[in-house]
């Protein structure tokens, strides 16, 4: 039972803080930030009126949508996170007209996607050719264009105006209703969408504008790999497996944003080889990005390591895609490899610097994050491997409960 002095100086302390939050602002700064609010108000209820926004209740009649666009212009993750939503759209319609604004990262996975008919470069660093791209998709005069960024909310209102001219847009914010809603034909917010995963987030976006509902198969990520890249990587695994009398592959990504979000090559190794001490039939593969090839088998050659332990070329996400299409378990600190497993329905490991939305997806995972501020490097191998067993073996004895708990722990 605390004491109750301390609990009456708590409460003081508390009230304290209350008080001086209300009153230690002069009212001329208070009156100020009203102002502000009531600028912003009016400033963005203005730009709906220029953007010409019809807004509109309840969901749009989908059998007189003939056209959709999708902002997309971000990363690889970030458009195989939407696949969901224009697949739906092309079952209830093959008719629909599906165009999908992407960027220099994205564009060769949209280009693929037997989904999508029309892909356009939004994110060119050329001025010129942006807007060149902009006005191929204006010209298509689109009947509704989704933003699916959650981010620059004004920057993706005017874009979606200027893709098209008299289409309905639709935008999701995360939270309480507020000014942004002048800014959209279709505002949905959500106060729940932290709690979701983000491709529910995207498909909620799109049930409350359509008025249609995606069944439980319909809510996975696709990704269409060319069949020459499968069959070229089929080929070299095949080719490995005999060189070095092994039957499995378990790939891993060696490559984040930043080193902070990398395991480190030195785990990586350790790791690879008490797996392959466990499982001798494993081959492990190590990937990277192109631009970083060279310092991962610089790396591996200064090493003694086990002879089934080695760098698998992977030029395109294509090639990255397809070989993760080939492993039995994919480790990746780097979210668009996750995405890219769970496309492929692929188990696997992800290290995340903090608790996220853009974790895996209805697939067999783990997922590590650090203690706050650590990097995540400091999580242990003896965890990831006590994973790894897992997933690799599904009669495994190991203990859920047990990796779970050593999991927040780090």
């Amino acid at each position: 039972m605390p004491d109750t002095g301390d609990q009456q100086k708590a409460f003081a302390d508390k009230r304290r803080r209350k008080k001086e939050h209300l009153y230690a602002e002069p009212w001329h700064r208070k009156a100020a930030k009203g102002f502000e609010r009531l600028g912003k108000k009016v400033s963005l209820r203005l730009l709906g009126k220029l953007l010409r926004i019809t807004p509109i209740d309840g969901p749009l009649p989908f059998d007189q949508i003939r056209s959709v666009l999708f902002l997309r212009s971000d990363g690889i993750g970030d458009a195989i996170v939407t696949t969901p939503l224009w697949r739906a759209l092309k079952r209830r319609r093959p008719d629909l007209v599906i165009g999908v604004a992407g960027s220099f990262r994205n564009i060769p996975v949209l280009e693929a996607d037997p989904d999508v008919d029309h892909t356009y470069d939004f994110a060119n660093p050329d001025k010129q050719l942006r807007r060149a791209e902009v006005d191929k998709a204006r010209a298509m005069k689109y009947d509704l264009v989704f933003g699916c960024t959650y981010h620059r909310t004004t920057k993706t209102a005017i874009l979606a105006r200027r893709a098209s001219a008299h289409g309905y847009t639709a935008y999701m914010l995360r939270g309480k209703p507020d000014n942004r809603v002048y800014l959209f034909s279709k505002m949905i917010f959500w106060e729940v969408a932290f709690e979701k995963h983000m491709t529910l987030q995207l498909q909620h976006m799109l049930e409350e504008t359509l008025g249609i509902t995606l069944s439980e198969d319909e809510q996975m990520p696709s990704l269409h790999i060319p069949s020459r890249v499968l069959s070229s990587t089929k080929s070299t695994i095949e080719e490995l497996h005999r060189r070095h009398n092994t039957k499995t592959i378990v790939t891993i990504n060696t490559e984040a944003a930043s080193a902070h979000r990398e395991w480190g090559i030195e785990n990586t190794c350790a790791f690879a080889e008490r797996l392959i001490k466990q499982h001798p039939g494993i081959y492990v593969a190590l990937t990277s990005s192109p631009h970083r090839a060279e310092e991962l088998k610089s790396y591996l050659a200064s090493r003694s390591l086990n002879a089934n332990i080695g760098y698998f070329q992977t030029p395109t996400i294509f090639d990255a895609a397809a070989l993760i299409n080939e492993s039995a378990l994919v480790l990746t600190p780097d979210t668009s490899i996750v995405h890219v497993a769970n496309a492929l329905q692929k188990p696997v490991i992800g290290f995340y610097i903090k608790d996220t939305e853009w974790k895996p997806f209805n697939i067999p995972s783990y997922v590590f994050i650090p203690k706050r501020e650590a990097p995540i490097s400091t999580v242990s191998v003896e965890d990831v491997l006590a994973a790894a067993n897992d997933l690799l073996d599904p009669t495994s004895q190991t203990s859920k409960e047990k990796l779970l708990r050593l999991i927040s722990d780090n």
